[in-house]
């Protein structure tokens, strides 16, 4: 959800009917339909270690959206429980030339990151072309996936790992969210989270 916290909290404080197309901040009383980022970002997290990256970050534009928020904690979590695997949320500014300077700081770290998973697919586009710029190779020197799906992102070489939502199936919980709540008024909250399936594409390895 692009909303903000003033803005979830001034419907929730005045019991609006109202749902949010996309996640809470914490202490919103709404109901909410949303792909379920923390488990979505701790699996990841989990894959990539499970290819033998050690070294993980999160490619995320600075913000306060709640499904941002959760993905970084997902993330962080899912790195968490494997032994000898450091992660870390590298954020940006949302340019090409943020991302393209925070991809260099990682590639400068040592050791360099070796696992990235990229939020926003516009980003993973940039992401993929300034890897392959300064000479990595996707994956055998580094595994890429998208948090998202987008259509744009199958017309990219190679083909990215990424997870994907049915649009459909997100509109059908939704309208039902929004039926529930013209039925029963603004009753007790209630989270509706979708896990996406992955697509594995050329970047993991």
């Amino acid at each position: 959800s692009l909303s903000t916290v003033a803005l979830q909290q001034w419907f929730s404080t005045r019991a609006l009917p109202c749902v949010l197309s996309g996640s809470r901040h914490p202490g919103v009383v709404l109901s909410s339909v949303d792909i379920d980022y923390a488990a979505t970002c701790s699996h990841a997290a989990g894959l990539l270690a499970a290819r033998g990256r050690t070294h993980l970050a999160l490619l995320m534009p600075r913000s306060e959206q709640a499904g941002n928020l959760e993905s970084e904690r997902g993330f962080l979590q899912g790195a968490e429980r494997v032994q000898h695997v450091r992660a870390q949320v590298a954020h940006h500014d949302g340019t090409a030339g943020g991302i393209c300077a925070t991809l260099d700081r990682l590639l400068r770290c040592n050791p360099p990151v070796n696992g990235i998973l990229v939020a926003k697919p516009a980003h993973v586009v940039t992401t993929v072309s300034h890897l392959l710029r300064r000479g990595v190779r996707l994956p055998e020197h580094l595994s890429v996936i998208s948090r998202d799906d987008d259509p744009l992102l199958e017309h990219l070489v190679p083909v990215v790992a990424r997870y994907h939502t049915d649009p459909i199936l997100f509109a059908r919980k939704v309208s039902r969210a929004v039926l529930d709540l013209v039925r029963s008024g603004a009753q007790r909250p209630h989270d509706s989270r979708l896990m996406p399936h992955l697509i594995r594409g050329e970047t993991l390895g």
